[in-house]
C-alpha cells in the first residue's frame, strides 16, 4: 500500500505522470535511467550526453511538470555550453514511482546524484548543480553535501514558509511548511560558485528572495536581477553568456 500523504504535500506538489507530454523530443540524446531510492522506489532519469570529456550537470527541475517537460532547457544548455545534463523526476513525477512526499524530497535528489556519480564513474567535487524555483532548494542542498564545483539557482525560494506565505496567510501554512526546505539558514555553507539569477517582476518568489539569498551566502557569488520578468519566464541569453564566462574564469 502506498504511503498516506501528509497536508505538505498535497498543498504544494503539483506533479504531471506519464505518459503526458512529449517523452519523444526531437534533437536530443538521451539515455532512460531507472534507479532506486534507499527504500527501493524506482526513480526515473534522463543522462542526456554529449562529449565524455565535457563537464557534467546534475539539474534539478523545479514544481510543475516532469522531466520531459523540461527537455527544450536541457537543449538550450547544450547548446550554450556543450554539456552533459543529468535530469531525474522525484517521487510521483513522470515515469518514476511512488507520489510526491516532501520528507523523502532531498532523499530523492540524494539518490539521484549518487546515481549519476557511480554511473559515470565521477567526482562530486567536480559537478555543477543547477536548480531552479523548488529545485533550486534542492539544488542548494545537494551542492552543500557534496561541496560541487559550482551551484547556479534559477528563481528559487528563502525558505518554503517564506514562498507559500507570498499567496497564503503566514499563520495559517506555518505549522503546515514548518521549518522544510530553509534554504537561507544553510547557503552560507556552501563553498564553491554561487551563481543566482531572479526575476525582479516575479510574482510566485518575490526578487526580494534572491537578493536575501546573496546577501547570505558566501563568496565567491554572483548575482543577476533579470529586469520585467517573472516566475515563468526562463532566463534571458544574456544571463547564460555571463555564467559561461564565470565558470570559465573558475575553471569549471
Amino acid at each position: 500500500m502506498a504511503p498516506s500523504l501528509s497536508p505538505v504535500d498535497w498543498f504544494v506538489f503539483r506533479p504531471l505522470r506519464y505518459p503526458n507530454g512529449d517523452w519523444q523530443p526531437d534533437d536530443l540524446i538521451y539515455e532512460d535511467c531507472f534507479f532506486p531510492t534507499a527504500d527501493g522506489t524506482m526513480l526515473h532519469g534522463w543522462w542526456c550526453p554529449t562529449e565524455v570529456s565535457a563537464p557534467t550537470v546534475f539539474y534539478l527541475h523545479g514544481n510543475r511538470g516532469h522531466l520531459a517537460s523540461r527537455a527544450w532547457i536541457v537543449k538550450r544548455l547544450q547548446k550554450f555550453f556543450g554539456w552533459n545534463i543529468f535530469i531525474f523526476d522525484y517521487q510521483g513525477y513522470g515515469r518514476s514511482e511512488g507520489s510526491p512526499r516532501m520528507k523523502c524530497f532531498l532523499k530523492d535528489a540524494e539518490s539521484a546524484f549518487d546515481y549519476l556519480c557511480q554511473r559515470q564513474q565521477l567526482v562530486p567535487a567536480d559537478l555543477l548543480v543547477v536548480g531552479r524555483s523548488l529545485g533550486g532548494a534542492v539544488a542548494t542542498h545537494i551542492a552543500i553535501q557534496n561541496q560541487t564545483k559550482a551551484l547556479i539557482l534559477e528563481c528559487t525560494f528563502t525558505s518554503l514558509l517564506d514562498a507559500a506565505s507570498v499567496s497564503w496567510p503566514r499563520w495559517l501554512v506555518r505549522p503546515v511548511i514548518m521549518g522544510r526546505l530553509n534554504t537561507l539558514s544553510v547557503i552560507n555553507q556552501f563553498s564553491g560558485t554561487l551563481i543566482i539569477g531572479h526575476g525582479e517582476e516575479d510574482e510566485l518568489i518575490p526578487f526580494e528572495h534572491g537578493q536575501r539569498l546573496f546577501e547570505k551566502a558566501s563568496d565567491p557569488k554572483y548575482f543577476f536581477p533579470f529586469p520585467e520578468q517573472g516566475h515563468k519566464k526562463h532566463p534571458p541569453d544574456w544571463f547564460w553568456q555571463e555564467v559561461g564566462q564565470i565558470l570559465n574564469s573558475h575553471e569549471f
